[in-house]
């Protein structure tokens, strides 16, 4: 064909190229051989004169001919090349790439992962069993990985009863500790026995998993096991308060008030003949964040109050007149105490003399029955209670015909630290509800009695020693009876150790001194009393606490521990004390013996199924939306690729009048045409080549890396463990000599050859027809059917190129002609899409 092409285009003379090659407009598109300039004839024989100017004009006109039919020329060229341009644009952007060569393309592609992905196997193998000893592969473990662990857990406990100065060291040696670590040093302890206990977890769970024995399963220790981990967190919790809770609880004008007045110095709480207190009133040392604040009034919700007030009993002999106002005072009073959306009232005082004119307030809100069901609690901030990191609280009686008062005090005692219950040491036998108060409270708490002290007030008014003593002994008797001890039954005489005020009569204090100095050491029994409780929150309660934590250790978790470790030793599979292969050398060995079904049938072949489930899937089962797809993207590609090419302007006029190198007489636009195409042809090769590149790329993305995913799912705890060898630019290599095998010859039969070369545009059709049968037919047989026709004018080009190429096979006994009757019937029964 080149030879052919160069003898086109060496025509003879400059005249005979002009005559033979230009043809009018009105046939440029159908005819090859125009007819020459017009004939100008002289026969007649005339002067010098007369035949001059006759040369001349005949000269002028031909000159004019020639000029106006070639500037034509080139105008209906250069709207040949953009019509070109359009339909070579469309025929490539539509029938270039054929959906049976794309799915064999991605077959290809999508085996030769699948097949490198079977050629490292065992390279595979040898990864995960690595990390499979190691138990790095989630959800897949050995089947000695319960084993494992159970035989770490043995380890573990077996050291830590051998070692652990909890079960080793006499109680003695534990509790000689200063107070100022003792905290910490039961904290660490706790932690360490729910070390331990996470380990006899770990074996009681792994031994009910592991048996279908329902016997074996009831003897395990799960029953203890919850119950032990709770007191411990309990322990832990109570340990790591701020302050410890000491509560003090009575009869009604037992002396409370008093005494805790005494305690702090000075008279803080009221204390009359009628009852003194209301409110539960709490004794907190002074807030860290707020120096100035002296007191806090906590009110009852919204919900709360009105719960109680539904509640609210009549009184004896009262009218429902008298309870509707005295309800209605209530809702008023709290109404115009509390503070809007909030329920605290804080009351700040920066020296003393601003917090006594606080106190009669408080009073008011502590013994004023009308705040019971207001105020939840009263909150006072001193520096002056005896020791440290404690907070006192004063409840109501026990003895309140006030149901709230009662479970006030019950409530109060079960939540502290410890408790001081008073009793008057006049009425030296304890009525029925003190004993039903102490009998609830050891209910509730079987070592309650521990953290108990008894103190007996008011023997200071006995008349006589005699009196005294007989009040003290049974008073005594009475409290050891109900379950304190001895050594926490302590006598005081708490108005004696106020400091004189303003308001203290001086002679009858000296008076009541005197007079109890016949009684023992009552004068100084309330400041033993204070020694007392001062030493049991500094020391004895956290020396309890640790005796507690140790008691806990040596009784419940030794046992846990024996339990455990007879349970674990019957699942290990070998004694590791008595044989000579050591328990990871045996797991080796059974690893190695069953890792290879276990690799193939957990990773291996799942993997390589669910591979082969993706390519059918997407290149079988969808293969018309895949194909679809892939040519919708390359047909935008390609367009965006070569919307600069058909928007360019070719002014094949301007650039024949402008060349320098032509002559008048033989201006000719065929080589200037001929140069054009070329550079057009060989830019649309370049958007072929680079929409090529990019669907490559997006083939690449959706299923190259997709496929490389899924077989990646044989180790996703390791990250890209598989790497396929097949490159974006092998894909791109591949597809676009795909692509440009047949859009070469498009591009050359549509665009590369100016129509007057009809030979080699049939040339390349001839060549598009040979490397694909398929894409030339789509091509002829699509113009028939959808009647696309892009340039104004009519026809495809390749459309009018293939009709002869058709005609003249199908009109011979070729080869190409059975091909052409076997391909009609195929497109007619699938239609215009040919995948």
């Amino acid at each position: 064909m080149r030879e052919k092409s160069k003898r086109i285009l060496s025509p003879g003379s400059d005249d005979e190229y002009c005559d033979a090659m230009s043809p009018s407009p009105h046939t440029l598109r159908n005819s090859t051989n125009p007819s020459a300039g017009a004939n100008v004839t002289d026969t007649t024989d005339v002067g010098d004169s007369t035949l001059h100017n006759s040369k001349r004009m005949r000269s002028t006109v031909r000159t004019l001919n020639s000029t106006e039919r070639y500037t034509e020329t080139a105008t209906c060229i250069a709207k040949q090349i953009k019509e070109d341009k359009d339909e070579c644009r469309f025929v490539i952007a539509t029938y270039t790439l054929d959906p049976h060569e794309l799915l064999h393309l991605l077959e290809h592609w999508t085996q030769h992962l699948i097949k490198s992905f079977k050629q490292r196997r065992e390279h595979f193998k040898l990864i995960l069993k690595d990390m499979w000893d190691r138990g790095e592969l989630n959800g897949l473990k050995c089947e000695d990985t319960e084993q494992r662990s159970v035989y770490l857990h043995i380890e573990k406990l077996t050291q830590w009863k051998q070692t652990s100065s909890l079960i080793t060291k006499p109680y003695s040696d534990d509790l000689q500790m200063v107070s100022d670590n003792i905290k910490q040093t039961i904290n660490k302890y706790i932690d360490e026995l729910l070390d331990v206990m996470e380990s006899v977890v770990v074996i009681n769970e792994t031994v009910i998993r592991g048996s279908s024995n329902e016997l074996t399963k009831t003897t395990c220790l799960s029953a203890h096991i919850t119950g032990t981990i709770k007191q411990l967190q309990g322990l832990r919790k109570v340990n790591e308060k701020e302050y410890n809770t000491i509560c003090i609880i009575g009869l009604e004008k037992a002396g409370k008030s008093s005494f805790i007045n005494a305690l702090v110095g000075f008279e803080l709480l009221p204390h009359k003949i009628e009852r003194c207190t209301q409110i539960q009133t709490v004794l907190k040392p002074v807030s860290k964040d707020d120096e100035n604040r002296f007191a806090t009034i906590e009110f009852y919700a919204d919900d709360e109050f009105a719960k109680l007030v539904d509640k609210i009993p009549k009184e004896k002999d009262e009218t429902d007149e008298a309870f509707r106002k005295r309800v209605a005072s209530i809702k008023k009073t709290r109404k115009q105490t509390m503070m809007p959306n909030t329920a605290l009232k804080h009351m700040n005082g920066s020296n003393q003399s601003e917090r006594d004119k606080i106190i009669p307030e408080l009073h008011k809100f502590i013994v004023d029955p009308l705040y019971l069901n207001i105020v939840k609690q009263v909150v006072i901030y001193t520096n002056k209670l005896p020791g440290q990191n404690y907070i006192l609280l004063d409840v109501p009686g026990c003895d309140s015909p006030i149901e709230e008062h009662r479970l006030s005090a019950i409530n109060a005692v079960q939540k502290s630290d410890a408790f001081l219950f008073l009793t008057d040491g006049q009425r030296p036998s304890l009525t029925n509800e003190q004993i039903h108060l102490l009998q609830e409270i050891q209910t509730d708490h079987f070592d309650a009695m521990k953290r108990a002290f008894g103190i007996i007030t008011k023997l200071d008014l006995c008349p006589t020693h005699t009196k005294f003593v007989e009040h003290k002994k049974k008073t005594i008797g009475e409290l050891r009876q109900n379950g304190f001890l001895q050594e926490k039954i302590h006598c005081i005489c708490a108005h004696i150790s106020l400091p004189e005020g303003k308001n203290t009569n001086v002679n009858d204090l000296r008076k009541v001194k005197d007079h109890i100095a016949q009684f023992d050491t009552l004068s100084q029994g309330f400041d033993e009393c204070k020694q007392v409780i001062k030493q049991y929150i500094e020391h004895d309660l956290p020396n309890t606490r640790l005796r507690q934590v140790l008691s806990i250790a040596r009784q419940k978790i030794v046992r846990c521990v024996d339990e455990a470790l007879t349970l674990g030793r019957q699942i290990i599979p070998i004694d590791t004390e008595q044989s000579d292969v050591s328990f990871d050398d045996y797991i080796k060995r059974v690893n190695s013996e069953s890792w290879n079904d276990i690799f193939t049938n957990e990773r291996y072949e799942p993997v390589l199924r669910r591979a082969a489930h993706w390519q059918k899937y997407k290149l079988v089962i969808e293969r018309q939306e895949c194909t679809n797809g892939l040519k919708n993207y390359f047909k935008q590609r390609f367009q965006e690729c070569t919307q600069e090419i058909v928007d360019k302007e070719h002014p094949i006029e301007e650039i024949m009048i402008g060349r320098h190198d032509i002559a008048l007489l033989q201006m000719n636009p065929y080589g200037i045409e001929t140069d054009e195409r070329e550079k057009i042809t060989s830019d649309m090769l370049k958007a072929v080549a680079h929409a090529s590149d990019e669907l490559a790329a997006y083939m690449y993305d959706t299923y190259i890396n997709e496929l490389e995913t899924i077989l990646n799912g044989i180790c996703p705890e390791q990250e890209n463990l598989f790497q396929t060898t097949l490159t974006q630019k092998h894909c791109s290599i591949e597809l676009q000599t795909l692509v440009r095998r047949t859009a070469h010859p498009i591009i050359m039969a549509t665009l590369r050859w100016p129509y007057i070369y009809e030979q080699n545009r049939i040339e390349a059709g001839e060549e598009l027809l040979r490397v694909s049968p398929m894409i030339a037919f789509n091509i002829h047989e699509g113009d028939y059917k959808n009647g696309l026709a892009i340039s104004n004018n009519g026809l495809l080009i390749l459309k009018e190129t293939f009709r002869k190429i058709f005609e003249a096979y199908t009109s011979n006994d070729s080869p190409m002609a059975l091909v052409a009757n076997l391909l009609r019937p195929y497109y007619t029964l699938n239609g215009n899409d040919s995948s």
